[in-house]
């Protein structure tokens, strides 16, 4: 894809300070958007130089301003290293309908890879990293003896740990609302939930994590979702 960057720029520098804005850093086949040091290869279809521009100037914006990006789901890392995937009872590696290869998050390899690339995006000057697909894909075919959301809640943890501090917080988008989140430093995002469950939703959590990290995203603008956290595309969201 190409980014008109002169257009983009003009509407960020009409958002007041602190306006949340999310950027995809990265695609489910593991190929980046941008230049980065971490992983080996770019996405071809993306303007790299154009998107480097675009996170210099977020990064000195001040903007609040979220990296996207998915976790365990990386074709290219688990092509490259299949120590860190997760096996099936033919010996070969799990590779989905998409065509990936998906990462297995109890080995150090995974959790290195991706403590790596989220300490590169913080360096870039964003404020928040936010995960999709931090999960073990559900099938008879997997070998994976763990106790799969205990794996999924150490790695998450052990994430965060790594990379959160006070004002830079790594979170998971997901469309579990039990999803095993760490202690703090981080958000949930939640994935197509429709308006009408949004109260649903609420009464499962404490007051306290609805009010400071929970995050709606939303597709639409119905009002049902603006008293809590929530992020809309930005020709919804913002512009005319």
């Amino acid at each position: 894809m190409e980014l008109d960057i002169p257009a983009l720029l003009e509407k960020l520098k009409k958002l007041p300070a602190g306006t949340p804005v999310l950027l995809d850093v990265k695609n489910y086949r593991g190929y980046f958007y941008y230049s980065t040091t971490v992983g080996s290869q770019t996405y071809g279809k993306v303007d790299t130089a154009a998107m480097d521009e675009l996170i210099a100037w977020l990064g000195s914006s001040e903007l609040y301003t979220i990296a996207r990006m998915p976790a365990l789901s990386d074709y290219v890392y688990g092509a490259e290293n299949p120590s860190a995937g997760i096996p099936l009872k033919s010996g070969a590696l799990y590779f989905d309908e998409n065509k990936c290869y998906w990462l297995d998050p109890t080995e150090e390899a995974t959790q290195t890879y991706l403590i790596q690339v989220v300490r590169e995006l913080r360096q870039l000057g964003f404020d928040e990293v936010v995960f999709t697909q931090f999960t073990i894909p559900e099938s008879e075919k997997v070998v994976f003896n763990a106790d799969r959301r205990q794996a999924i809640s150490d790695a998450a943890q052990a994430i965060v740990s790594a990379c959160a501090t006070e004002s830079f917080l790594v979170s998971y988008a997901t469309e579990d609302v039990t999803f095993p989140m760490p202690v703090d430093r981080s958000r949930l995002y939640l994935l197509h939930v429709p308006a009408a469950g949004v109260a649903d939703i609420v009464a499962q959590l404490p007051e306290s994590f609805i009010s400071s990290r929970l995050v709606f995203f939303a597709d639409n603008t119905d009002t049902r979702y603006e008293q809590y956290g929530v992020l809309r595309p930005i020709d919804l969201a913002l512009f005319d």
